[in-house]
């Protein structure tokens, strides 16, 4: 599976589910996504990738406790898919704040709210990085 199609049908399954366990895994493919980019796209933008890659990691630990470890991801990018998937993922952290943020307004806890907005703020950080 191309890192494009799996950056795609992870913020498909994200749409559609609108949970925290599919949140946390776009977490995963956004951080492995991001890892990948660091060593592969032009050397002006690994501080992007870098901080992305970092945000979404943290994204990813803020919601261990609510929806459990998400196994490791490894995946492998080409250079000249580094645009069009920084747009992809931009998109997909966008939707990803969105969603935490709603469940975060639907829930009674307040530490699991306080969790998920953390949450949502890396993923607003994401989308700011990428979407520039």
């Amino acid at each position: 599976m191309s890192l494009l199609t799996l950056i795609t049908d992870t913020q498909a399954i994200l749409d559609t589910r609108r949970d925290v366990p599919s949140a946390n895994m776009a977490f995963n493919v956004l951080r492995a996504a991001s890892s990948a980019f660091e060593s592969t796209a032009p050397v002006e933008q690994f501080v992007t990738w870098a901080y992305a890659g970092q945000s979404a990691e943290d994204g990813r630990r803020t919601l261990e406790p609510l929806a459990g470890d998400a196994a490791p991801l490894s995946v492998s990018a080409e250079p000249e898919e580094a645009d069009e998937a920084a747009r992809s993922m931009a998109k997909m952290s966008s939707l990803l704040s969105e969603v935490l943020v709603d469940n975060a307004t639907d829930e009674p806890d307040p530490e699991i709210r306080l969790g998920l907005l953390a949450a949502a703020r890396h993923a607003t950080e994401i989308h700011c990085l990428l979407s520039g």
